[in-house]
């Protein structure tokens, strides 16, 4: 394992590499092509976000993907302790710890899958190593893949008294990911994307319906869709059981 560790070209190009079978003999209930395939778009470097488990709430917090070893392993850089703190406690091994990526191509697809911590080393540099997913779930953006485990969510921009469809692609207590088709936005009038305009994000539950009042952050246009970033105004009870909601019953 530290041979594979000390050796950056090795895990990154064994990343890259495209197998010919995805056949796992370590394992009696291999991970499906398609899968395998998803895991390979995760590019060496990418951001992804970690929802660890504690024994009061998760915990999410983001860091670097560095490669895999299929089928044995996958490795992360530790996150960063000036930007989450100290983390030690918490990314031990044996941990449960969902690990969630967005592919925006043509797919438009949010990837998650479980794992557990296998090994957190300090040297070359702070990775910690987790197990091999056996499964992968996907929330797909496009209308054809909404069956996919999402939240459907209705958009209200401040100025404009329409509603526009939208889907939460990821969600925290301090905010969430929200993707919205582009032509949709042609009947607003104005600037509706600005940041630090005001929206109203709604979602209707079997039992209740959740209104959430936000400023966007940040925007980005991919494919024809919209993905904003918005900040809660406020901590909100109800956003817990978004979190149950959102990809994270694997």
């Amino acid at each position: 394992m530290f041979a594979l560790l000390n050796d950056a070209d090795y895990y990154f190009h064994h990343c890259l590499f495209e197998f010919s079978s995805v056949t796992n003999n370590n394992n009696k209930n291999p991970i499906a092509a398609v899968d395998l395939a998803n895991l390979r778009a995760l590019q060496p470097g990418a951001m992804v976000d970690l929802q660890i488990s504690t024994p009061t709430s998760p915990k999410r917090v983001k860091t670097q993907y560095v490669g895999l070893d299929y089928p044995r392993c996958m490795i992360f850089q530790f996150p960063s302790l000036s930007k989450f703190g100290v983390l030690k406690d918490i990314i031990y091994p044996k941990n449960t710890v969902i690990v969630r990526y967005v592919l925006e191509g043509k797919s438009g697809q949010v990837i998650a899958f479980k794992v557990k911590v296998s090994q957190v080393l300090s040297h070359p540099s702070p990775l910690f190593i987790t197990t091999f997913p056996t499964s992968l779930q996907s929330l797909g953006l496009r209308s054809e893949k909404r069956a996919s485990p999402g939240i459907a969510a209705e958009l209200t921009f401040s100025d404009s008294n329409l509603n526009h469809k939208a889907l939460i692609v990821d969600v925290s207590h301090s905010g969430c990911r929200l993707g919205i088709e582009e032509q949709l936005l042609g009947s607003v009038d104005g600037e509706p994307t600005a940041l630090d305009s005001e929206v109203t994000v709604c979602v209707d539950l079997s039992d209740k319906t959740i209104l959430l009042e936000g400023r966007i952050k940040n925007v980005k246009s991919e494919e024809g869709y919209v993905f904003l970033g918005i900040q809660f105004q406020s901590a909100h009870r109800d956003i817990d059981v978004l979190l149950k909601r959102h990809i994270i019953n694997l």
